[in-house]
């Protein structure tokens, strides 16, 4: 079982990890929109390196966020079928993972599933949103 800080923890990792993202990609968004407007109004003197970066960058992040959240959600729809037999089966007298120990445990354990799939899609994401910043202050 985990205890309630480890828990707890997590979500507020969870949302550092939003708060950051979300600062990150106003900063990415201000500047790269200053270069698009350059590349519009000059043409022959855009930075489309930079412009072509930002469809080439997402792909890959969102991809593995993706990949991160069906392995979680996958895993949690695992969990709740056997966590509905077990409850089914105590609740009707038949022998089977229904103890009463195993279904908390399944319970913690699809709890910490749960809080953590979250953080685990952003975390590529927000990989790559703070390199941005980072990146484009310099230059």
């Amino acid at each position: 079982m985990t205890d309630l800080f480890t828990f707890w923890a997590g979500w507020i990792e969870t949302g550092r990890l939003i708060g950051e993202t979300l600062s990150a990609s106003s900063e990415v968004v201000a500047r790269r929109g200053g270069k698009i407007a350059w590349a519009f109004q000059n043409p022959f003197g855009g930075d489309y390196a930079e412009i072509m970066r930002m469809v080439e960058e997402k792909a890959p992040a969102f991809a593995k966020a993706q990949q991160n959240m069906m392995g979680d959600l996958t895993a949690l729809h695992s969990d709740a079928i056997l966590q509905g037999q077990a409850i089914g089966m105590a609740l009707t007298g038949l022998s089977g993972p229904g103890s009463p120990g195993a279904i908390l445990a399944r319970s913690s354990r699809m709890s910490r599933r749960a809080s953590r799939s979250g953080r685990r899609a952003l975390r590529p994401i927000h990989a790559v949103a703070t390199a941005n910043r980072r990146r484009l202050k310099k230059g």
